[in-house]
Protein backbone atom coordinates (compact mmCIF):
# COMPACT_ATOMS: atom_id res chain seq x y z
CA UNK A 1 0.00 0.00 0.00
CA UNK A 2 1.52 3.61 -0.94
CA UNK A 3 1.99 5.84 2.15
CA UNK A 4 0.23 9.54 1.61
CA UNK A 5 3.24 11.21 1.43
CA UNK A 6 5.00 9.42 -1.65
CA UNK A 7 6.11 12.08 -3.63
CA UNK A 8 7.92 12.13 -7.21
CA UNK A 9 9.54 15.30 -7.40
CA UNK A 10 10.32 16.67 -11.37
CA UNK A 11 13.47 18.99 -11.68
CA UNK A 12 14.54 20.77 -14.14
CA UNK A 13 13.79 24.21 -16.61
CA UNK A 14 12.06 24.72 -19.18
CA UNK A 15 15.11 24.78 -21.55
CA UNK A 16 15.44 21.88 -23.82
CA UNK A 17 16.93 18.35 -22.28
CA UNK A 18 16.93 20.09 -18.70
CA UNK A 19 12.96 19.82 -18.40
CA UNK A 20 13.24 16.08 -19.03
CA UNK A 21 12.30 15.84 -15.02
CA UNK A 22 9.28 17.75 -15.98
CA UNK A 23 8.21 16.45 -19.09
CA UNK A 24 8.35 12.41 -16.86
CA UNK A 25 6.20 14.32 -14.30
CA UNK A 26 3.59 15.57 -17.11
CA UNK A 27 3.35 11.84 -18.38
CA UNK A 28 2.62 10.73 -15.10
CA UNK A 29 0.06 13.26 -14.24
CA UNK A 30 -1.59 12.19 -17.29
CA UNK A 31 -1.59 8.39 -16.62
CA UNK A 32 -4.02 6.71 -14.16
CA UNK A 33 -2.14 6.54 -10.27
CA UNK A 34 -2.94 5.75 -6.99
CA UNK A 35 -4.52 8.53 -5.63
CA UNK A 36 -1.98 8.82 -2.98
CA UNK A 37 1.16 9.27 -5.17
CA UNK A 38 1.74 13.01 -5.39
CA UNK A 39 3.54 15.07 -8.53
CA UNK A 40 5.10 18.46 -7.90
CA UNK A 41 8.05 19.92 -10.15
CA UNK A 42 10.33 21.74 -9.33
CA UNK A 43 12.34 24.84 -11.12
CA UNK A 44 14.72 26.46 -8.16
CA UNK A 45 15.63 23.38 -6.56
CA UNK A 46 18.01 25.79 -4.07
CA UNK A 47 14.97 27.81 -2.88
CA UNK A 48 11.87 25.11 -3.82
CA UNK A 49 13.11 21.16 -2.79
CA UNK A 50 12.84 21.36 0.67
CA UNK A 51 9.60 22.60 0.36
CA UNK A 52 8.87 20.16 -1.66
CA UNK A 53 9.71 17.28 0.23
CA UNK A 54 8.78 18.27 3.65
CA UNK A 55 6.14 16.05 4.94
CA UNK A 56 6.93 13.27 2.36
CA UNK A 57 7.85 9.66 4.00
CA UNK A 58 9.27 8.31 0.56
CA UNK A 59 10.44 10.73 -2.45
CA UNK A 60 11.57 10.53 -5.88
CA UNK A 61 13.75 13.00 -7.37
CA UNK A 62 13.39 12.91 -11.44
CA UNK A 63 15.92 14.93 -13.56
CA UNK A 64 18.16 15.69 -16.20
CA UNK A 65 21.88 14.48 -15.76
CA UNK A 66 25.08 15.40 -17.88
CA UNK A 67 26.70 11.80 -19.12
CA UNK A 68 27.02 9.59 -21.72
CA UNK A 69 25.61 8.33 -23.97
CA UNK A 70 22.92 11.12 -23.95
CA UNK A 71 19.06 9.41 -23.34
CA UNK A 72 20.12 6.32 -20.80
CA UNK A 73 17.94 6.19 -17.28
CA UNK A 74 20.19 6.05 -14.56
CA UNK A 75 18.55 5.12 -10.62
CA UNK A 76 20.61 5.64 -7.68
CA UNK A 77 19.52 6.77 -4.08
CA UNK A 78 21.31 9.35 -1.77
CA UNK A 79 24.98 8.09 -1.83
CA UNK A 80 25.26 8.11 -5.47
CA UNK A 81 24.41 11.82 -5.48
CA UNK A 82 27.81 12.01 -2.26
CA UNK A 83 29.54 9.96 -4.66
CA UNK A 84 28.68 12.22 -8.08
CA UNK A 85 28.90 15.72 -6.50
CA UNK A 86 30.05 17.64 -9.66
CA UNK A 87 28.25 15.84 -12.25
CA UNK A 88 25.08 15.50 -10.46
CA UNK A 89 24.39 19.12 -9.93
CA UNK A 90 21.10 21.50 -9.96
CA UNK A 91 22.39 25.08 -11.18
CA UNK A 92 25.28 25.41 -9.29
CA UNK A 93 24.18 23.88 -5.82
CA UNK A 94 24.47 19.82 -5.94
CA UNK A 95 22.02 17.93 -5.17
CA UNK A 96 23.90 16.41 -2.10
CA UNK A 97 24.11 19.64 -0.29
CA UNK A 98 20.43 20.67 -1.00
CA UNK A 99 19.30 16.87 0.71
CA UNK A 100 22.31 17.96 3.48
CA UNK A 101 20.10 20.88 4.11
CA UNK A 102 17.11 19.49 3.82
CA UNK A 103 18.39 16.61 6.94
CA UNK A 104 19.10 19.38 9.18
CA UNK A 105 15.60 21.41 8.15
CA UNK A 106 13.93 18.22 9.42
CA UNK A 107 12.63 17.94 5.60
CA UNK A 108 14.73 15.30 4.48
CA UNK A 109 11.95 11.53 3.96
CA UNK A 110 13.07 8.63 5.48
CA UNK A 111 13.17 7.48 1.96
CA UNK A 112 14.77 9.35 -1.47
CA UNK A 113 15.79 7.93 -4.65
CA UNK A 114 16.57 9.55 -8.00
CA UNK A 115 15.96 8.69 -11.36
CA UNK A 116 17.55 10.63 -14.10
CA UNK A 117 18.04 11.04 -17.72
CA UNK A 118 21.69 11.72 -19.06
CA UNK A 119 21.63 14.94 -21.50
CA UNK A 120 24.39 16.80 -23.43
CA UNK A 121 24.72 19.86 -21.45
CA UNK A 122 25.09 21.75 -24.84
CA UNK A 123 21.36 20.88 -25.94
CA UNK A 124 20.09 22.86 -22.50
CA UNK A 125 19.11 25.80 -24.24
CA UNK A 126 16.49 26.23 -26.56
CA UNK A 127 12.80 24.62 -26.15
CA UNK A 128 13.78 21.35 -27.99
CA UNK A 129 14.58 18.61 -26.42
CA UNK A 130 16.87 15.80 -28.01
CA UNK A 131 15.60 12.80 -29.96
CA UNK A 132 17.54 10.84 -28.01
CA UNK A 133 16.18 12.36 -24.49
CA UNK A 134 12.64 12.68 -25.67
CA UNK A 135 12.92 8.74 -26.71
CA UNK A 136 13.62 7.92 -23.08
CA UNK A 137 10.35 9.84 -21.80
CA UNK A 138 8.26 7.12 -20.78
CA UNK A 139 11.35 5.14 -19.45
CA UNK A 140 12.12 7.74 -17.41
CA UNK A 141 8.32 8.32 -16.22
CA UNK A 142 8.16 3.99 -15.62
CA UNK A 143 11.38 4.09 -13.61
CA UNK A 144 10.10 7.10 -11.46
CA UNK A 145 6.83 5.50 -10.64
CA UNK A 146 8.52 2.13 -9.85
CA UNK A 147 10.41 3.86 -7.59
CA UNK A 148 7.64 5.48 -5.63
CA UNK A 149 5.97 2.27 -6.08
CA UNK A 150 8.44 0.00 -3.94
Amino acid sequence: MIDAAVRIVGLGSPHGDDRAGWEAVAALAAASLPPRLELRTCATPATDLIPALRGATRAVLVDAVAGAPTGTVLRGGRGHLAAGRAALSSHGVTLDTLLDLAEVCGALPAELVWVGVTIDAKRCRGEAMSAAVEAALPALAQAALEEALR
